[in-house]
Parts: structure tokens; sequence; C-alpha cells
């Protein structure tokens, strides 16, 4: 590897996580992303057009719910507020940095148009939909509201003592990469989101790769 390396080109299949360290994080809401999945569970236990529109209303904020507690865990909910991001920003940045994988992310771009437009009376099917992509969404993110991984060491195969080191600052919103072990292949280096936001997202993104990979 070069000084410079590019998270784009790194194959994590020629790498293992060699240990992690974690922040554990609490957000500031009263409400869970959970209770409004309850609140439409419940909802959708009733056959009227008033159950089905009370479904919808609190899987929309299931969602916005979620998207705002995994933005304050990465410190970018204050950031999305000052901005103005609509929902659809706050779902393209997620899935950029790669908190929400493709396959949710294509689910729920499916049913955006439903969650947005709430004054043309909604299909009972569509709002059902609505919800199992809310259920999808919600377990396979919640993890990331709860924790902040804060130190990231990768080893690469078949190369002793060769590894990338990650170290996570969440209120810099600064990665400093450097080489995990002895055997030095890059120089190290930071990215900062202030400085360079794209490269930033990049390394954020392999991080949250790594993450998935290791469930």
């Amino acid at each position: 590897m070069k000084s410079g390396i590019n998270p784009s080109d790194i194959n994590l299949s020629k790498f293992f996580s060699d240990g992690n360290a974690y922040s554990q994080i609490e957000d500031p809401f009263e409400f869970k992303a959970k209770d409004f999945l309850d609140f439409a569970s419940e909802d959708l236990k009733g056959k009227s057009v008033r159950d089905t529109v009370n479904a919808l209303g609190n899987i929309k904020r299931s969602i916005d719910c979620l998207f705002d507690s995994l933005l304050f865990v990465v410190n970018f909910l204050k950031h999305s507020k000052r901005k103005r991001w609509t929902f659809p920003e706050k779902m393209n940045f997620l899935g950029e940095i790669g908190i929400i994988t493709p396959d949710i992310l294509s689910r729920i771009n499916s049913t955006r148009n439903l969650l947005e437009h709430e004054f043309k009376k909604p299909k009972r099917a569509d709002v059902e939909t609505a919800y199992d992509v809310a259920v999808l969404l919600y377990y396979a993110t919640v993890r990331f509201t709860k924790e902040f991984v804060s130190d990231m060491c990768l080893a690469e195969e078949g190369e002793e003592d060769s590894g990338i080191r990650l170290i996570i600052n969440r209120e810099r919103r600064k990665i400093d990469i450097l080489p995990a072990y002895e055997k030095k292949k890059f120089a190290s280096f930071s990215v900062t989101w202030d400085e360079n936001p794209d490269e930033y997202k990049k390394w954020r993104h392999l991080i949250y790769q790594v993450q998935y990979n290791c469930i």
C-alpha cells in the first residue's frame, strides 16, 4: 500500500478484523424508532382507513427517528438540521457512508413516495409493505444507534505484522489512517469531514462494511 491510499481500492476479502474499540452512545430522543414501529404494529391490527393512515404515520416517524439516531451517533445530526436536510438527503448520506446497505436503500426508495404523500388515501397492502421495510431497516441498523467504533484494526491475510489501523474521532469527524503493525506499507495520514467530505464518506463506508462483515 502507498501513502494516500484509496479506501475504495481496499479489498476486504484480503483482510480480517483484528479487534475494534467501541464507545457506547445514547441518543437524546424520548421516543425511539422501535416505539413507533410498535405503534404501527398495533394500528395494523385494526381494519379501518383510520388505522391504516395512523400506521403509515407511525412508520414514517419510525424511519425519521431511526435516521436521526444514526446521524446523531456519527455526529451529523446538528449538521443535518443546520443544512435542513430532507428525508431523501438523510437517506442518501447514510447510504453513502455505508450504514444503509444498497438492498435496504432500494427498498426504502420504493416506499418513499408513499411515506411523503400522506394526503392520498394509502392502500392497505402498500402500508403493510412499508411496515415490513421499516422493520427490516430497523433490525439491520439498530446496533449502529447505540455504538460508535472509535478504533479499528484490519490485519492483512498472509502478511505477518501488516495491516491498517483506523482511529475515528467522533467529535472532530476525523479519521486517522496508519499502519497497524511493524510492517509499514504506507505513511500515516488523516481525513476530516471539513477538509475532504467525499474522502471522509469513503472511509466511513469502509468502516461500516467491516462492521457488517463482523456480524
